[in-house]
């Protein structure tokens, strides 16, 4: 389990990387002025720090008493990580767009997209599953 996690904590990194190196490289030392393009570079880092987070204390958890017993962990990490995968991805191309034009703007946001190919889980599923076991329980349990 948690190996597509994992893959997208991965690709989230680079994903980063390319978004604040494109922005540096366009802006320099104005890029103290770019408070929306610095914005979303934070919040993409924060996205990612949970994201790996998430994954290495749900592994963790697995690891100690198995799959089994944190299978509700398991589902949510997949959720979580699906849904940061994909702020971090529109705040990527948010800044992108900001940063660049023409061919080197389609350029980028191809190579994004390079980045962030992924096949993706059915997240109503996975919160039905998940809330299915709180109802079943009547209460919140991880």
């Amino acid at each position: 389990p948690l190996d597509q996690e994992k893959y997208l904590v991965s690709m989230a990194k680079k994903v980063f990387l390319m978004t604040a190196g494109l922005a540096v490289q366009k802006f320099g030392p104005k890029l103290e002025q770019e408070q929306e393009v610095l914005a979303n570079l934070a919040d993409i880092i924060s996205e990612v720090y949970a994201m790996e987070s998430v994954v290495l204390r749900t592994e963790k958890a697995v690891n100690k008493s198995g799959l089994e017993k944190n299978s509700q962990k398991v589902l949510l990490t997949e959720v979580f990580c699906q849904e940061a995968f994909n702020r971090i991805e529109a705040h990527a191309k948010e800044s992108i767009i900001a940063v660049e034009q023409g061919d080197m703007l389609r350029m980028m946001l191809s190579a994004m997209r390079k980045l962030t190919r992924h096949t993706p889980i059915n997240v109503i599923k996975k919160k039905r599953e998940i809330a299915a076991v709180l109802v079943e329980e009547e209460r919140y349990i991880v």
